[in-house]
């Protein structure tokens, strides 16, 4: 194991390979298994006559899932005890290391993810017109919801690749409870803090849920006018600085495994 500080795109590459290559049948079983889904659940739409909004929420849903397990799973590795010394002893830093799974999240995972789509979008359209006359929905509208997913994706991402550096065992669903008692106590905390401020200005609890954050009526926008400005604080962290963030710490995480 070469020392951490030093970066070889030699060692790097040696580092994919490396990756690649031990893993090949688990990359191959998940994108079959992928694929196989996704148009199974495209054929179980078109036998519902559902609007062609459906298929193309269908394929967002099934990139973002995909990549959020195989993000899960990024670093598995660490949690069986002979693979976890394979993967600790092999001859690149932390960071080529780290490294090595962005390039196969980000570079490798999206136009493989995309054939796939292409795939299940052709075969998909031709079963359903033989089997249950549905007409046929172009690739370009069925991958019109794409981008959001994507970007969702991209954010977060890393958060997973963290949790399955951090965590020992079962990475990926402590990950998702971690986020589900964060929204959580968040949740409860504008619930009861915000009814407690404004008690006499709003109905009830006076809260609806936008955009993934509990929002106050506008009546409290005019009793607090700075908390639009920190609700937009607070996404803007979470587009832009949420993956550069988890990132850094899946680095940090790795080196203390190594310790």
């Amino acid at each position: 194991m070469k020392p951490d500080n030093l970066f070889s795109f030699k060692l790097f590459g040696k580092s994919l390979y490396a990756d690649v290559i031990k893993n090949r049948w688990l990359y191959l079983a998940f994108f079959e298994s992928v694929t196989g889904l996704t148009l199974l659940i495209y054929l179980l739409l078109g036998t519902m006559k559902l609007a062609p909004i459906s298929f193309a929420y269908l394929f967002g849903w099934s990139f973002f899932i995909s990549g959020i397990l195989l993000s899960g799973f990024s670093f598995n590795l660490l949690t069986r005890k002979n693979d976890n010394y394979y993967f600790l002893l092999l001859p690149a830093s932390n960071f080529e290391k780290l490294f090595t799974k962005v390039i196969l999240l980000y570079v490798v995972f999206p136009p493989l993810m995309f054939l796939s789509l292409m795939f299940v979008g052709g075969a998909g359209n031709f079963l359903n017109e033989i089997l249950f006359s549905a007409k046929a929905i172009e690739f370009n509208y069925l991958i019109s919801k794409l981008s959001g997913f994507v970007i969702a994706y991209a954010i977060f991402s890393p958060l997973f690749v963290f949790g399955s550096i951090y965590f020992n065992e079962l990475g990926i669903v402590k990950t998702v409870l971690s986020i589900a008692g964060i929204l959580f106590v968040y949740t409860m905390f504008v619930l009861i803090v915000y009814n407690l401020l404004f008690w006499d200005s709003i109905d009830g609890f006076g809260f609806m849920l936008k955009r993934g954050f509990v929002f106050a009526y506008p009546t409290v926008y005019k009793a607090l006018p700075l908390l639009q400005d920190v609700i937009d604080i607070i996404i803007f962290g979470i587009k832009y600085l949420l993956a550069p963030f988890f990132l850094v710490m899946s680095y940090l995480a790795l080196k203390e495994k190594e310790v």
